[in-house]
């Protein structure tokens, strides 16, 4: 077998110089038995791993038997393609890539496939900063969906599933801040909130209840304590089994909206004493 290889030293910005245009549009792909050079720092930098993988195309499972799990979205297709990253001692600056069996059964880069592949970690951290400043899920969407719009054909958009499952996964950072809970609740209570300006207020139980587990609390922002001042008919409305434990009760005080018509929270009171 005799390869090609290229002179040029690539980094990760101008390796397409190197790749061929693919049967898909807009898409780039390795040809078959050229070695390209890339930088090993940039290389190293910007692929964190390397792995050896077989080829999965998209496609369904249409089984015979009357329930069947749910089967993933890519099936194998015994593509025959395998691709070599190699790194020499006597030459540790540089490391050498190559593709020595073409792709068989498969064709890289189809549309219909861009839907199987993992969000890249720079769209990642977009959502988690977006999720993280209070934006919705939706809004989320929309914002990143403009920001990577120009990233090119082969980048996987994200849709309201990868927003919503991914600030799932945030819980615990946005929203849990010490493995104690109720350390975690103080926390939220007199550091979190305040620094926003919230205000806080605590309702004294021990008047008319011995259980020292009883609690009730509320806050309101800046914007619902200025509503509230100028509203003059409000709604008392309760939400039960708001946590895991089936006890507590969020209470919200709603009034008229003069924008838009619409009921709107002025202030929020959560309480686990049903009394």
């Amino acid at each position: 077998m005799s390869l090609l290889m290229f002179n040029t030293i690539f980094n990760l910005s101008n390796v397409q110089n190197a790749l061929v245009n693919s049967p898909t549009e807009r898409i780039k792909m390795l040809s078959l038995d050229v070695v390209v050079k890339v930088k090993a720092k940039n290389f190293v930098q910007e692929l964190m791993y390397g792995e050896t993988k077989k080829c999965h195309q998209a496609g369904f499972y249409i089984s015979d038997r009357n329930v069947r799990l749910a089967q993933k979205d890519t099936k194998l297709c015994y593509c025959e393609a395998t691709i070599f990253i190699k790194q020499y001692v006597n030459n540790p600056e540089v490391v050498l890539i190559y593709m020595t069996n073409d792709y068989t059964n498969h064709v890289p880069g189809n549309t219909s496939e861009i839907r199987t592949l993992p969000l890249p970690s720079e769209v990642i951290k977009i959502i988690e900063d977006q999720l993280k400043g209070g934006s919705t899920c939706r809004n989320t969407r929309i914002s990143v969906l403009k920001q990577i719009e120009e990233w090119g054909v082969g980048i996987r958009k994200p849709n309201y599933k990868d927003i919503y499952n991914r600030m799932r996964k945030m819980n615990n950072l946005l929203y849990k801040f010490h493995p104690d809970e109720n350390k975690s609740l103080d926390i939220w209570m007199c550091e979190k909130l305040p620094s926003q300006n919230y205000c806080i207020f605590t309702g004294d139980l021990s008047a008319y209840s011995n259980n020292a587990q009883h609690f009730a609390f509320g806050f309101q922002s800046l914007s619902q304590m200025m509503l509230t001042r100028i509203s003059q008919l409000f709604c008392l409305d309760a939400t039960y089994n708001i946590s895991a434990r089936n006890i507590e009760i969020l209470y919200l005080l709603v009034t008229h909206y003069p924008d838009t018509g619409k009921g709107f929270p002025v202030t929020y009171m959560i309480t686990n004493d049903h009394h």
